[in-house]
């Protein structure tokens, strides 16, 4: 394809090591991705040049972590001397810690002191200068395998008049993606034939191919490799990589060299190219208007893989890299932005299929599996339901299908009777793994947990500690629950039944979380222990979706209320806060070991995600008006400009993490996985709103 990829690049003047904060991620559409940072030195367990999916799209392993790779330059001898002078030029860097107590960082090697330039499209490129020669190294992710192709071009050679050797040694772990590997793990396997290596650790192979190299053995292990983002998330935060050798070719007159590593015991034939994505996202990006069309083509991209569900080849979307796997309410909340938005009407439908096909007792899966096994592979069956919110999700996303696509055969086909069957089962109760009830209450609203469960999104428990318990009634759910009804009488107005609850669960939502002290709304309401009452006051982003969704429970008046609340106490250039600032459970700061991460998550922390609901509340309480628009596109400006930038921020190249910390509100630190899939999704959406 003709058309430019490339959506990201950064100029080095020195001291390209500073940019380890930004991170880069490529994808295949299988599960698989690479990721690292601009000067290419890993800083987390994820990070690696090949995280293959084993089971696509999950079980992933660290197949490559990273390559020692060398430029050795061999000068002819002057009179008098032996042998021919070598001089090694290394192109990689690592970091580790030094000084007492391990408080200083060193990094070894550091080729990146010689890096000029980094570029990130479908591929991503770096460009080394070393006097008068150029060194590109450039990554590709062969789409939908689970192999890369690594391309070097070095030009300049010539003018010294020297032959040049290509000195390239893996550098290995061969473990889960959770994991982090030692010495004591023992070398893994090597064998060699001709150009070729395979290393195996039990049931893993990686092959390596060097096409006409040879293998200088020298097996040793690079210890103690420094990861200062598990460091500071509070996880062991040190790696062995495990290195058997060096393959080592001539560099040829055309100057390019293609090295090739793939999962398994057989080579990987070199793909320098990245035509087959490139074709796969042309549709996509002549359906996305404007400058960054490319970037958000690519960023929606990522996320969405294939999923095989008893032998049916169908699509599903990954929550976040680098650990997310499939979330229920994170794939319904995406697939409008990632695949409506987009034109990807056939992926949308595959990805309902996919779900709908899980559901069990009136719930959608909460989440698929990391790690499965052969079986659980082979029938798609390894899935979690505990929550509340994903099958209204599903409902929602299912009649955002049909809105956009008008598709009848599907609604008959299959998402009817997932529909109802969610619907029925709501009503007279449906059931979570630990056998938590979710029912509808007599006043028509649903009800479900208790004080000790996390049903809904915010749903951080760590160390048996529930951090934001949020049972009995919750706000978004009945918003959500409103709004399915409302569908689903539009679909089947013979079903008068369903006109008379929605209106009794209209009535009563008003009356049971309209705060006439806050104007806005309650965040809960449940039972105490004592059988008392109680209505939680915080204020929460949860109450945008009572105006945001397109039936809304509240009157015009109260719509325009929340909105205003939400911009006063909540809106912050990243997203909304999820408390404010002068609530006492406030934590400003995501940082910490699991339990301080988790005790922050949704107290304060500024979520991207919902820039979404609140810019189309700000839409629909104020009926799409122009001086509305212009709010919207105020509001989401700050995380376009986030998403597409190349500056020194703390970044994920044409990516949006999951959270950012809620202060400073005009320099949040981005946190979290380093692209979310409901975060991206949510901006395109909203983008499209305003603009419609």
């Amino acid at each position: 394809m003709d058309l430019d990829w490339r959506t990201h690049a950064i100029d080095f003047d020195g001291f390209a090591e500073q940019r380890v904060n930004q991170e880069w991620l490529l994808t295949n559409g299988s599960g698989a991705f690479a990721a690292s940072t601009a000067p290419g030195i890993n800083t987390r367990r994820y990070h690696g040049l090949l995280i293959a999916a084993c089971k696509p799209p999950v079980d992933r392993v660290v197949v490559l972590n990273q390559i020692w790779d060398q430029l050795v330059i061999h000068r002819p001898h002057d009179a008098g001397e032996p042998t021919d002078l070598s001089q090694p030029i290394d192109l990689a860097s690592l970091m580790f810690r030094s000084g007492p107590g391990g408080r200083d960082t060193v990094f070894a090697p550091i080729g990146c002191h010689m890096l000029q330039r980094f570029e990130r499209g479908l591929s991503v490129r770096w460009t080394f200068h070393w006097g008068t020669i150029e060194i590109q190294r450039e990554l590709f992710l062969h789409w939908k395998k689970q192999a890369i192709t690594l391309r070097y071009q070095l030009r300049g050679l010539e003018t010294l008049k020297a032959r040049a050797t290509m000195r390239l040694s893996p550098m290995l772990t061969l473990r889960d993606f959770h994991a982090v590997c030692g010495q004591h793990w023992g070398e893994p396997g090597i064998t060699v034939e001709g150009d070729t290596l395979r290393a195996r650790r039990g049931d893993l192979i990686v092959t390596c191919h060097l096409p006409g190299s040879s293998f200088e053995p020298n097996a040793h292990w690079w210890q103690h490799v420094f990861y200062p983002v598990d460091a500071e998330r509070g996880q062991e935060c040190s790696e062995d990589y495990f290195v058997p050798g060096a393959m080592v070719v001539d560099v040829p007159a055309n100057g390019e060299i293609l090295f090739t590593a793939a999962l398994g015991d057989k080579a990987a034939k070199p793909q320098p190219d990245t035509t087959a994505r490139a074709k796969h996202l042309a549709p996509v990006r002549s359906k996305l208007a404007g400058q960054h069309a490319a970037t958000f083509a690519v960023a929606c991209d990522d996320f969405v893989v294939d999923r095989t569900v008893n032998k049916r080849k169908l699509s599903t979307i990954l929550a976040g890299y680098p650990w997310f796997a499939d979330w229920g309410r994170d794939t319904f909340i995406a697939l409008p932005g990632l695949l409506l938005c987009t034109g990807r009407h056939a992926e949308a439908k595959r990805v309902l299929q996919t779900f709908a096909a899980h559901l069990r007792d009136g719930v959608i899966p909460n989440r698929f599996h990391d790690q499965v096994s052969a079986d659980e592979a082979a029938t798609s069956t390894g899935a979690d339901y505990n929550t509340v919110d994903a099958s209204l999700w599903f409902v929602y996303a299912a009649f955002e299908y049909l809105r956009v696509t008008r598709d009848d055969v599907a609604w008959k086909s299959f998402l009817r009777k997932a529909v109802i069957h969610i619907v029925e089962s709501y009503l007279n109760g449906a059931w979570t793994d630990d056998k938590t009830r979710i029912h509808s209450d007599d006043d028509g609203l649903i009800v479900a947990g208790h004080a000790r469960s996390q049903l809904t999104w915010m749903d951080a428990a760590c160390g048996g500690v529930v951090f934001t318990p949020r049972f009995g009634k919750a706000v978004e759910i009945n918003a959500l629950w409103y709004h399915s009804l409302m569908c689903l009488i539009q679909r089947e107005s013979k079903q008068k039944r369903y006109e008379q609850l929605a209106q009794r669960v209209r009535d009563s939502f008003e009356a049971t979380f309209w705060n006439q002290h806050a104007g806005g709304l309650y965040d809960h309401v449940y039972l105490d222990e004592q059988n008392e009452l109680r209505r939680d006051a915080s204020v929460r982003p949860n109450q945008v979706f009572a105006v945001s969704l397109p039936h809304s429970p509240l009157s015009k008046p109260k719509q325009q209320a929340v909105v205003e609340l939400l911009r006063n106490k909540l809106l912050v250039p990243m997203g909304l806060r999820t408390l404010p600032p002068d609530d006492a459970h406030y934590h400003p700061r995501y940082t910490g070991n699991a339990y301080q991460r988790d005790e922050a998550y949704h107290q304060g922390t500024v979520w991207p995600w919902l820039i979404g609901p609140y810019a189309e509340a700000t839409l629909r309480a104020y009926d799409f008006c122009q001086e509305a628009r212009q709010r919207a596109a105020r509001a989401i400006a700050p995380l376009i400009e986030q998403l597409t930038a190349s500056d020194p921020r703390p970044c994920s190249f044409g990516q949006l993490h999951e959270v950012f910390e809620a202060e400073p509100a005009d320099a949040a630190r981005p946190v979290g996985c380093f692209a979310q899939a409901w975060s991206v999704a949510e901006l395109l959406r909203a983008m499209c709103l305003v603009e419609s």
